[in-house]
């Protein structure tokens, strides 16, 4: 069902984008973290970058999800 893929995809994509912003981990790396294949962490971390680009309101979201993160491992 593709509205309900689509409902578990964008979250995970964000959490790709995201540990690959508040780490030094490789694609690789976080592909075995998530038990994924690196080349659909590649692919979500992008497509969260393109679309943080045109959507200011999910940019805005993202940062301070990656502030309270940071803050949060302090």
């Amino acid at each position: 069902n593709k509205k309900r893929d689509k409902k578990y995809s964008l979250p995970r994509q964000i959490s790709f984008y995201i540990a690959r912003e508040i780490t030094e981990s490789s694609y690789t790396e976080l592909a075995q973290e998530f038990g994924k294949d690196h080349t659909t962490i590649m692919h979500g971390y992008n497509a969260i970058a393109e679309k943080i680009k045109m959507d200011p309101t999910l940019d805005s979201r993202i940062k301070s999800f990656i502030r309270e993160i940071k803050e949060y491992k302090n």
